[in-house]
């Protein structure tokens, strides 16, 4: 499972942002929306290497590489968009594997 939270440099929710998680290997696609609390949440995912795209209007998109998921592995991440226009992008490569901050029952 892959959770996170979008917000803005003042850290402020950013609902509404439109997500795309990509796995690598087989470029299976899923979208999500954040919500009004500016969080997502993608579950039952496959093991394996994702991409993940976040865009909303007036702001840069940010694009995440190399985040590695593991068996029975849930993790929760906070993504911030930068102001800018969307043409532009901010591309952030995962070099630590992320921490598991959730545990499975």
């Amino acid at each position: 499972s892959l959770y996170g939270t979008v917000t803005d440099p003042s850290s402020s929710a950013v609902p509404g942002a439109a997500i795309t998680l990509t796995h690598v290997d087989t470029g299976t696609v899923v979208n999500a929306t954040s919500d009004e609390s500016g969080e997502f949440g993608f579950e039952f995912l496959r093991i394996g290497n994702y991409t993940l795209l976040i865009e909303k209007a007036g702001f840069k998109k940010l694009e995440g590489r190399n985040i590695n998921l593991s068996a029975g592995q849930s993790i929760r991440d906070r993504f911030t968009l930068d102001v800018g226009a969307v043409s532009e992008t901010v591309s952030v490569e995962a070099s630590a594997p992320l921490v598991s901050t959730a545990t499975c029952a």
